[in-house]
């Protein structure tokens, strides 16, 4: 054990060594996504409207954004956006009471959404914004955006997703080409840089996948139409022949699809319910909870990482999808594994649900 990692360095609970532990509720309200750069965890929750906390990979605060989203109304232009900086927006000794009320009327709060940190360490929210404290709502009544905030320069950038978004962001990813894409309900789009949707992968009617009948979702659709991918989709991305290659996952049979988007097929699948390796573990009713598999990202190596949530562990697989190995498990000191992604020297980074908190472990590929 290093003779001084501070206050936040844990005993081990098994052959990986957790090395360190934050959150809990007194830091983290809701905690939904995480985003990891070379030198820091991001951390997305529900605290406020929405906001994102930046920590050292030793648990340390950095800093933190709103995610203040904001619809404006406006004859000449009808868009929407974000403001998380409302203080540098607001003219110095000037106050308008009809500004500040239409401010108060047409606010909301972040819906849904995922953390993406490009090469460049900024840091990219993509989400929806909700009316505050309203439970029922339309997707009418939702704003989808892209709010890109550089650490260095503490400015931000928005872009409104134009496109039809019919449900909410549970995944966001960055492509190989600098591109995008988002998943919707039963959906992925891929966004051009001005935030328009060019293109969708529509997982919800497998005309253009050879899926059997039996591999078919009977939660259907208003009209009773079947889905072999039932949402929320979490999804992650790699390159395989220069074809752009996305490992899905699918909650009714506990199974990861493999997709060649180029060639709309499915490459192959891996994973299964149950509680052996390479197992998840849930409940295959389509009205059940979504607790497996709950998150997935792929290394620098390649090898591709998923969040069990119903057996409290991380799992490794290879590009083929053979597993590989257990990179954490509850023995380790894991919990509730809503979130995965990993870091350029080898640590994985864990949020857990309940409670709300952080975990970092080194781990071998």
């Amino acid at each position: 054990m290093p003779e001084d990692q501070g206050s936040k360095f844990y005993e081990p609970f098994s052959s990986n060594t957790m090395t360190t532990q934050f959150g809990r509720e007194t830091q983290f309200y809701h905690p939904f996504a995480i985003g990891v750069s070379r030198e820091h965890v991001y951390v997305a929750d529900r605290a406020g409207r929405g906001r994102v906390q930046c920590f050292t990979f030793r648990g340390e605060f950095v800093s933190c954004f709103d995610l203040w989203f904001k619809k404006e109304e406006d004859d000449d232009k009808a868009t929407n956006g974000i403001n998380g900086h409302e203080e540098e927006e607001t003219q110095e000794g000037k106050t308008d009471e009809t500004d500040l009320e239409t401010w108060k009327d047409l606010e909301l709060e972040v819906e849904s959404g995922a953390l993406i940190v490009d090469g460049k360490g900024k840091v990219v929210f993509v989400g929806r914004g909700k009316p505050c404290g309203m439970e029922e709502y339309t997707s009418m009544e939702c704003t989808p955006a892209i709010y890109a905030y550089d650490p260095k320069t503490e400015q931000a950038t928005i872009t409104q997703i134009t496109g039809e978004i019919v449900s909410k962001i549970e995944d966001a990813r960055l492509l190989p080409n600098g591109c995008i894409a988002l998943a919707d309900q039963n959906q992925i789009h891929l966004l051009d840089p001005t935030g328009c949707i060019v293109s969708s992968l529509d997982l919800y009617h497998p005309e253009g996948f050879p899926e059997s009948a039996a591999e078919t979702c009977s939660c259907g659709n208003d009209a009773g139409q079947g889905s072999f991918i039932r949402y929320p989709v979490r999804f992650t991305v790699y390159t395989q022949n220069n074809d752009i290659v996305l490992p899905v996952s699918i909650t009714k049979y506990g199974a990861i699809k493999v997709l060649d988007c180029k060639k709309q097929t499915v490459c192959f699948q891996f994973g299964s319910l149950g509680l052996g390796d390479g197992q998840f573990n849930g409940t295959a009713s389509c009205n059940g909870p979504y607790n497996y598999p709950r998150d997935l990202c792929v290394d620098i190596w390649g090898r591709i990482i998923v969040s069990d949530y119903g057996n409290c562990r991380v799992h490794m697989f290879d590009k083929e999808g053979r597993f590989i190995k257990y990179v954490v498990t509850k023995e380790s000191g894991l919990h509730t594994p809503i979130a995965v992604r990993t870091s350029r020297d080898g640590r994985v980074v864990v949020l857990n649900a309940a409670p709300p908190y952080v975990q970092i472990f080194p781990y071998q590929p």
